[in-house]
């Protein structure tokens, strides 16, 4: 008798075992989806980064254009205000 219930009881911690085996098998297929998935995130956002790096660098160096044209037009705007002006009308003249 002491057999046949060592042996149900070898059977039982088995199935156990078997399913314990199953349900980890299932778990690591699991993983190794979320795993590929990840990957391929992670990739995507690569390119995305990338992107938005050139973007940035353009609009930098766009800014630093700006910069360049807004200081020749200033430096273009001081000079006429600090020239007189040769043609400017003079309230005695013929020419009104």
């Amino acid at each position: 008798m002491g057999k046949i219930i060592q042996a149900i009881r070898y059977w039982a911690s088995s199935s156990e075992l078997v399913r314990d085996l199953r349900y980890n098998q299932l778990e690591i297929k699991r993983n190794k989806c979320d795993i590929t998935y990840l990957k391929k995130e992670m990739h995507t956002t690569e390119n995305k980064l990338s992107y938005l790096k050139e973007k940035l660098e353009r609009v930098e160096l766009l800014n630093k254009q700006l910069e360049d044209w807004e200081n020749t037009l200033n430096k273009l705007i001081n000079n006429k205000n600090n020239k007189p002006n040769i043609y400017k009308k003079n309230k005695n003249s013929v020419l009104k």
